[in-house]
């Protein structure tokens, strides 16, 4: 897609939000803001803030991450982690989010979601799925044997190690 040299590049992506990036300074811009980025969002804002060494600037764009067919559960909020397992949540379901060197694992979806988005915040990337209770003991085996110093939180039952 071009329009007047200015190109929507899909395989970049602002780290902030995750939204598509295109190399074509923001619409609006503020000199007193500092030096014009130039990159922006496809609506023509200016990409999410980050904290660098002089203060807020406008994040520089990431590579996107690769595309991943994924099935959201009929009645999940948009903002709440989809996952790559099918598995229709019930009775014998858990609740998997894991970032930087903890897994936490929860007995319903919402609880899942606040820890997802409490470590989005604390940049540390997360995963989230939803695995069959009885497929969580050997996956929760395996990785004892196979990552040393993982801490692995189960919340199902209060909260044992």
């Amino acid at each position: 897609m071009r329009t007047n040299r200015r190109r929507t590049v899909w395989h970049l992506v602002c780290p902030g939000c995750g939204e598509p990036a295109r190399k074509c300074p923001p619409r609006r811009w503020f000199a007193a803001t500092g030096p014009r980025p130039r990159w922006s969002h496809t609506d023509g804002e200016a990409l999410c803030p980050v904290m660098g060494a002089h203060g807020y600037r406008p994040a520089d764009p990431h590579p996107a991450p690769p595309a991943r067919r994924t099935r959201r559960r009929v009645g999940t909020p948009a903002g709440a982690p989809t996952t790559g397992v099918d598995v229709a949540s019930g009775p014998g379901t858990v609740y998997v989010v894991a970032g930087g060197d903890m897994i936490a694992v929860f007995p319903e979806p919402d609880s899942a979601a606040i820890e997802f988005i409490e470590l989005v915040g604390a940049n540390l990337e997360p995963t989230a799925r939803t695995v069959r209770a009885d497929r969580w003991a050997a996956l929760r085996a395996r990785l004892i044997a196979t990552v040393p110093g993982l801490v692995i939180v189960d919340l199902r039952d209060g909260g044992d190690r």
